[in-house]
């Protein structure tokens, strides 16, 4: 048996160079993976967060989908939505479609083909004068989510 196992030596600099480049992949996916679980953190806080919200119903005001400018977030596209909502005999007026997105006017998503459907769905009923179903916090109005869906 112990003439079957092959041992790899690249020499003291050279063990010493693969020993390094194991460590540098290591951090790097343990980064990628913190990264990745704070994502997902972020967005199970936000619905648990919002699992009391008032739903609406919200008028479309734009709805628009375009690829990202930047060469660095190819694949991403970004979308502008706003909607107007009456909460409490106050109107407002938002633009978050998902929970992963900032309250800003601007979503990147990676899905391209999900989000060309939900903005068709969205620019179909601004269109026809259909209202959408929004979700508001009650404590603070102006924080209302779309959630995107068709």
């Amino acid at each position: 048996m112990q003439d079957r196992i092959r041992k790899f030596d690249f020499g003291p600099l050279g063990n010493r160079i693969v020993m390094a480049l194991g460590v540098v992949l290591a951090c790097a996916l343990l980064l990628l993976s913190a990264l990745l679980v704070s994502r997902v953190a972020g967005l199970a806080h936000d619905v648990w967060r919002a699992r009391d919200w008032t739903s609406v119903q919200a008028s479309i005001l734009h709805a628009s989908m375009s690829s990202a400018r930047e060469p660095r977030k190819l694949g991403y596209y970004e979308t502008r939505v706003k909607y107007r909502y009456t909460f409490r005999d106050k109107q407002y007026e938002a633009t978050r479609l998902v929970f992963t997105e900032t309250r800003g006017e601007t979503a990147e998503i990676w899905d391209g083909q999900w989000l060309s459907t939900i903005v068709s769905f969205l620019e179909d009923s601004r269109r026809e004068g259909r209202p959408v179903q929004v979700f508001v916090n009650p404590a603070d109005p102006g924080d209302a989510v779309e959630i995107g869906r068709a």
